[in-house]
């Protein structure tokens, strides 16, 4: 006990004595720290064996209460004002975009489950605020269109939504929606396999708010992504839907529905029949939507 209590006051001390030193270096100091704990580690020089799994999660817990405010602490709020709105934008929306799209990277580039895909993107979506303040701050750096306080801003308070998307990613009704996910994607993808096409593009995300329905929204984006596809030489791309969603509108617009398939799902206990469909729409033939 005596020993490990030495170790530790020594690795702090080893810290703080270098953290000055460190400063003059081109490179994050939290890089040099996690050098530092990979030489001590199980599979470093010194080679140390810990395995007391309670006592890491409560140290970790007390270090995240610390990381997770501050950069609030740190914030000169004149400064961070202006910024405020976009910040949380990007401390929010930013961090559930990253994590769904290194989600994404590591399913279809990986083939890893959909379950560890999105662990993986919600624990690495959110930027650590201590190498943002440390670089911009260290090096004095003043950006344009107050970009350092943004990213300030932005940097400090992103980490409770990582937080909760970690959390709900290793909860049970994460782990359900995740096997939903994966059993929807299964049905899709024997559903594309039957349309026996070879298909260019795909329309992979289409949604309107309620709010906004009945407007003529919905036809202004579906023309915008038939003008990219244009711009991209694809003549014929398709999408997946189902009796979930409002798959009637796609044929408003001029898709046709080109294979279909009833399936039985069960979503907590509570069992019940969903229609899923590929539609395919043939730009050439398409009519200009006004």
């Amino acid at each position: 006990m005596n020993g490990s209590l030495l170790l530790i006051g020594c690795v702090i001390l080893i810290c703080i004595l270098s953290n000055r030193w460190l400063e003059h270096l081109p490179v994050p100091s939290l890089l040099i720290f996690i050098g530092l704990g990979m030489l001590f580690g199980e599979n470093g020089i010194l080679r140390i064996q810990f395995n007391d799994y309670e006592t890491v999660n409560a140290v970790c817990s007390v270090c995240l209460i610390f990381i997770m405010f501050y950069g609030g602490f740190g914030t000169n709020m004149k400064v961070a004002r202006p910024v405020l709105a976009p910040a949380a934008i990007l401390a929010t929306l930013g961090v559930a975009g990253t994590a769904l799209g290194v989600a994404a990277a590591a399913h279809f580039v990986l083939s890893l489950p959909w379950l560890e895909s999105f662990l993986i993107g919600s624990v690495i979506s959110s930027t650590d605020a201590a190498s943002v303040f440390n670089i911009l701050r260290s090096q004095k750096l003043a950006l344009n269109y107050h970009t350092d306080s943004l990213l300030e801003v932005e940097s400090g308070s992103n980490d409770p939504m990582s937080y909760m998307l970690t959390a709900m990613a290793i909860a049970k009704e994460g782990r359900e929606i995740s096997r939903i996910f994966e059993y929807v994607q299964g049905i899709d993808k024997e559903l594309l396999s039957s349309c026996d096409k070879d298909y260019k593009g795909e329309l992979a995300f289409f949604a309107i708010s309620e709010k906004c329905r009945g407007k003529g929204l919905g036809r202004k984006l579906f023309q915008t992504v038939v003008e990219y596809m244009k711009t991209k030489n694809i003549s014929e791309f398709y999408l997946f839907t189902d009796t979930s969603c409002n798959y009637l509108f796609y044929e408003h617009l001029g898709l046709t529905r080109c294979c279909e398939k009833k399936q039985a799902i069960d979503v907590k206990g509570e069992k019940g029949d969903m229609t899923f469909f590929i539609y395919e729409y043939q730009i050439e033939k398409g009519q200009k939507m006004y």
